[in-house]
This record gives structure tokens, C-alpha cells and sequence, in this order.
């Protein structure tokens, strides 16, 4: 079985693809056949990027604790299985946007061609498409699984190997698994901000950090008040806003929905489908920590003008806790979608319906 060439969007074509990405997209093709769907989309690519098991965006994955039939019992719980099959399922439009993503991440790293590690980082950089959901369902912070794929594939080549590096933005950085030479990461850690938009930036282990926020955190602790506990920085912002007010909009809304004193109107106002995640939220509200204080946006990620995926903590006097969910806007108004929500509850040990 072979998968016919298609353009991409710049005007490239899948001759780009290297002998094991062919590879990842027919067996993605084939996944799609024995779970009878109509379409292939990015969490059918993600099996396929999996089964190449020999492969560096395989053995990455598996270091993030995901495994083949974690990925397949997700996608058939949340998914299901069709009647219909289609001899040639075609491409949904976010997996032929990861597509062109896996095409800009190979050439943002000096690589003409296109292997199943760029394909993965296409599938990060899409964000919005079910297989980033099942990744984050699975607890991986995708953002971390992004920098190490990179670290996988930035390293010096041998001598007389003749595939491209551009060897002079390369920096020696030390990581859990030792020192290794990387890329200079595009963006601030904290900000997001395009590193080369910087006048100066600290890299410190995978992480870097712009000068403007190593400013912005100077004043922030300089003005902090000295009887708080815990220091809070802005949330980190990807993307473009649809309009000024949407983080605002999104910061409350978070806050609504996942705070210790919100009233069922509001929470209805908030959270997409409430009416009928309300008796499992009640639930789930009764096991959050009862001295919770904070909740903390660390970033939010515009996916399009009607999505926003946010990483948030609740932070108690105990620790804090790491969430991850997804928002939509309806009539300028942000509500966390359900499935974000039932995923939420489900964390609890709550099952809920889907």
C-alpha cells in the first residue's frame, strides 16, 4: 500500500519524506482502516510515528511513558469505531496542517528531508488536533517532549556523514542524560519570544530565558510583597489573540471554573455541557484540596480564534498541582470544553460519561 503524493500548502511535496515517514503515514493509513474511520488524522499519524519502533520520535515516546496501546485504548474510548471503511481515508485538514509543520521543523533545523521525529513535532506544533489530547490525557507535557525530540536529532553528525546541521547555531548544553550538543531552542521558555529577538538570553540546561523576562522577573520580586509565599509571573502567551481582552477573559474563566467558591450559575456560564457534568464535578470538587489558594495560569496557547489550549496550576499551601485544558469561544464568551472537563473529573478516579 502505497499513500499518493500530496502538496503541501508552501508548495512542497511528500518526495521530501524519507523511506520510515512513508512509512509512518501508511501505517497510519492502516490504522485508520481497522478502526473503520473515514478519515486520518493526527492521532492516526501519532500510531503510525509509534509503530516505527526502531525510530528516534518512538524511542522519545516511550520515554514519556506512551506506549503503542495506550494511544489506541484512548482513541477508542474517545473515538470509537465506524461501519463504513474507506479504502483511502483522506487527510483531515489538522493532519495536513501537521504536515506542513513536520516540513518548517525540518527546515528550522538545517534537515532537507523529512523523518518520523519531524513528523511528531508537526503534530506538537498543529496543537489542536486529537493526538496533542491524547498526549496530555497520557500526563506528557508536550512542550517537553518537543525540546527532547530536538536534543534527539541535533546532534553532531560523525565525521564525513554528509547530512546538514547548521553548526553555528549550535550550543553545548547539559541534560538528564548528559552533556550533548542542541539547537539554540527558537523561543524564550518563559515568554515565547523568538530567541534572535533578544539582545542577550541564558540558557540553562533545555531552558532558555529571554532578557526581557529575566527583567520582567527582577522587577517582579523586587515589588513582591515579602509576606507572600510563592511568587506568580504572567502566564506565558503563544499565539495571536483574537481580541484584546481573550486572556483576561480565559484567566477568568479559569478561575471561575476551577475555584474553591463559585456558585453553580457561574460554574454553568464557564464550563461547556455543565448541566451535565454538574453531579461529577460536585464530586470531584469535594476531593480538590480544601486549602487551596491560588490558581496560577503558566501559559495559554491561541490555537485558532475560537480555541485556547492553557497549562494551569492549582497551587495549596501543600504544593501545587499541574492541569492542562482546553478552552472555546462562543460569542466572545471562553468556557472549558467538556472533554477537557470530563478529563479533569476523570483524574479524581470519577467516571464520567462521554
Amino acid at each position: 500500500m502505497t499513500v499518493p503524493p500530496q502538496r503541501c500548502q508552501d508548495g512542497d511535496t511528500f518526495e521530501r519524506f524519507t523511506d520510515e515517514a512513508r512509512r509512518v503515514l501508511v501505517l497510519a493509513q492502516e490504522e485508520a482502516r481497522l478502526l473503520a474511520h473515514e478519515y486520518i488524522g493526527t492521532e492516526h499519524i501519532l500510531l503510525g510515528v509509534i509503530r516505527v519502533e526502531d525510530g528516534i520520535a518512538a524511542s522519545t515516546l516511550r520515554s514519556f511513558g506512551v506506549e503503542l496501546d495506550n494511544i489506541r485504548d484512548r482513541l477508542y474510548t474517545t473515538v470509537g469505531t465506524s461501519t463504513a471503511p474507506v479504502s483511502s481515508p483522506p487527510f483531515t485538514p489538522r493532519a495536513k496542517k501537521s504536515l506542513e509543520y513536520s516540513l518548517r521543523e525540518a527546515l528550522s533545523l538545517g534537515h532537507q528531508t523529512i523523518s518520523p521525529e519531524h513528523l511528531l513535532l508537526g503534530i506538537i506544533n498543529e496543537g489542536s488536533g486529537l493526538a496533542v489530547e491524547i498526549l496530555v490525557s497520557l500526563g506528557v507535557d508536550v512542550d517537553d517532549l518537543r525540546q527532547d525530540v530536538i536534543d534527539q536529532v541535533s546532534r553532531p553528525p560523525s565525521s564525513g556523514s554528509s547530512r546538514p546541521w547548521r553548526s553555528q547555531r549550535l550550543i553545548n548544553v547539559t541534560g538528564r542524560h548528559g552533556p550533548r550538543w542542541s539547537p539554540v531552542p527558537p523561543a524564550c521558555s518563559f515568554c515565547g519570544r523568538d530567541t534572535w529577538e533578544s539582545d542577550h538570553f541564558v540558557s540553562v540546561g533545555t531552558t532558555v530565558i529571554c532578557s526581557t523576562c529575566i527583567v520582567d522577573a527582577g522587577r517582579a520580586l523586587g515589588a513582591a510583597d515579602p509576606t507572600e509565599w510563592q511568587l506568580f509571573l504572567p502566564p506565558r502567551v503563544f499565539g495571536t489573540a483574537p481580541e484584546p481582552t481573550a486572556l483576561e477573559s480565559i484567566t477568568a474563566a479559569i478561575r471561575v471554573a476551577f475555584g474553591s467558591e463559585s456558585s453553580a450559575e457561574e460554574l454553568s456560564r464557564v464550563i461547556e455541557d455543565f448541566d451535565e457534568l454538574q453531579p461529577f464535578w460536585v464530586l470531584a470538587a469535594e476531593r480538590l484540596p480544601s486549602d487551596q489558594r491560588h490558581i496560577v495560569l503558566d501559559r495559554v496557547r491561541f490555537l485558532d480564534d475560537s480555541h485556547a489550549a492553557v497549562q494551569f496550576r492549582t497551587a495549596f499551601a501543600g504544593g501545587s498541582n499541574l492541569h492542562q485544558v482546553v478552552l472555546v469561544c462562543t460569542d466572545q464568551d471562553w468556557q472549558v470544553t467538556a472533554a477537557s472537563m470530563r478529563e479533569f473529573i476523570r483524574g479524581f478516579g470519577i467516571p464520567t460519561p462521554r
